[in-house]
């Protein structure tokens, strides 16, 4: 008996149909670019937010750093800051109750990263047509510089108008995915204006 062995041959038809596959790869990248960019615009109306609490956080230790005399203002209403130590302690005491301490939204949501760091923090006094700016120099000590009314600026940029105190503070902050950015805020709190608008 004879066996006869069939092999199976395979006929392999090449054929070359790619009439999808750029389709394909213009929307997978279409895809890809939609989703950075919807973590780009969710990040920026993070930081959005987070910059406006963070300026207000700036505005409430700016006015509990405003220390008034009272004995002068009751005497020729003129708001005047005599005190930069003791205004700079409240500032401090006010950044870490806002910002800084454990509890606070800041931190529970982790949007502030490590420190809070004072870079800047400056005294405006106004008498008159006279602008008295106290600031702390590099090795602690208080200075002043004097100036005309509507000449000085705060290092913001803003044109002093009336008694106030500026703050820049420094910090890193959380982004998503782990991100952290390190950036800057500063608030001139205008305190004659606080004062009228309450």
């Amino acid at each position: 008996m004879q066996r006869k062995t069939i092999r199976n041959k395979r006929i392999l038809t090449l054929y070359n149909d790619n009439s999808g596959s750029s389709e394909w790869v213009l929307g997978l990248f279409a895809l890809t670019f939609i989703m950075a960019a919807m973590v780009f615009v969710i990040q920026l109306c993070a930081f959005r937010a987070n910059s406006d609490a963070i300026e207000d956080a700036l505005a409430a230790s700016g006015l509990a750093a405003a220390l008034v005399d009272v004995e002068r203002y009751g005497i020729d209403h003129t708001l005047l800051i005599s005190d930069p130590d003791n205004s700079y302690r409240k500032y401090v005491e006010a950044l870490n109750v806002n910002l800084a301490a454990e509890g606070s939204s800041f931190r529970q949501k982790r949007a502030i990263e490590g420190p809070v760091r004072i870079e800047q923090f400056r005294i405006y006094n106004v008498e008159g047509d006279k602008v008295s700016e106290i600031y702390m120099n590099d090795s602690g000590n208080w200075e002043v510089t004097e100036g005309l009314l509507g000449s000085m600026e705060a290092p913001n940029g803003q044109i002093i108008q009336n008694t106030g105190v500026y703050g820049e503070i420094a910090f890193d902050l959380r982004g998503i995915m782990g991100l952290v950015f390190s950036t800057k805020k500063s608030k001139l709190v205008d305190v004659k204006s606080y004062i009228d608008w309450v």
